[in-house]
């Protein structure tokens, strides 16, 4: 990253869309009063020529620009996701080629720094997400952007961008600033992803199991985690089938995506149910 010591400097903020891509520009005077300057793409075209439009757009507007921010990928998105996936791989492209520094955020955070929230809360139940967050827009940072939510959204962008570069220079200049000290230490500091247990986490569980004999004189070893049984012979046997075919039962259960039962008193070792008394003693 360029120092920015003693100077002032400027922020591109990108929404990427085919249609209506939003764009705003905001410098460091921003905190000092001066407006944002923003745009929305609107064109006719189609294809190549529509990516070749929006991108030189762009190569215009991030010229003197010290920091382009945009947003990763919208995996979620159900239409026109591979397109829009095509257009930020142009505008990548283009960023790369002038050398620019890029911050690609998550895709709810322009809607936290701008609202608080990267979901809409319940209370604003009667306002979609996009009148939501262009009412975040205006109560928050003064702006009113009307029905121009791609702008919005870009300004959105913009701010992290710009706030991200304040940090960078001193982190305590963002302390009194709420919304955007919230999002860039999110940004800067993120929380380590959980990992995906895989199956094979859930096959080396040790799984309690209840060995007891049945009526007709034979032997189950229950496990309550996987809810099912196996019948055996003698002890041993029922035990030696449980194990054998607790890896089909887990199969079965995630295939009917049903939840694991992983809490500590479904887990242990084994037990043995006596017929007389029913009370359980240890195999382990």
């Amino acid at each position: 990253m360029k120092s920015l010591q003693n100077k002032k400097f400027t922020v591109l903020g990108i929404d990427a869309s085919l249609t209506g891509t939003g764009l705003c520009l905001i410098n460091s005077d921003f905190l000092k009063g001066e407006k944002p300057k923003t745009l929305t793409l609107t064109n006719n075209l189609k294809g190549i020529p529509r990516i070749l439009f929006i991108e030189n757009q762009i190569r215009d507007w991030a010229k003197d620009a010290d920091l382009i921010v945009i947003e990763n990928y919208a995996y979620e998105k159900k239409y026109n996701r591979e397109a829009l996936a095509e257009l930020q791989g142009v505008i990548k492209r283009r960023l790369y080629i002038m050398d620019k520094d890029l911050l690609i955020v998550n895709t709810q955070k322009a809607k936290k720094i701008l609202t608080g929230n990267g979901i809409k809360p319940k209370k604003f139940k009667e306002l979609n997400t996009k009148e939501w967050t262009i009412l975040g827009a205006k109560d928050n940072y003064g702006i009113d952007f009307a029905n121009k939510d791609n702008e919005c959204d870009a300004f959105g962008l913009a701010l992290i961008g710009l706030f991200y570069l304040i940090y960078q220079d001193e982190p305590s200049l963002i302390e009194e600033y709420k919304l955007p000290k919230k999002v860039i230490r999110e940004i800067v500091n993120p929380k380590e992803k959980k990992k995906k247990k895989t199956i094979h986490y859930y096959y080396n569980l040790p799984y309690k199991i209840e060995v007891s004999k049945n009526e007709e004189g034979n032997y189950l070893a229950y496990c309550p985690a996987l809810d099912y049984a196996w019948e055996g012979n003698t002890p041993q046997q029922a035990f030696a089938n449980a194990i054998n075919g607790k890896k089909t039962r887990i199969k079965e259960l995630k295939k009917n995506k049903v939840r694991f039962k992983t809490a500590q008193k479904y887990l242990g070792g084994i037990s043995y149910i006596t017929e007389r008394n029913k009370t359980k003693k240890s195999c382990l």
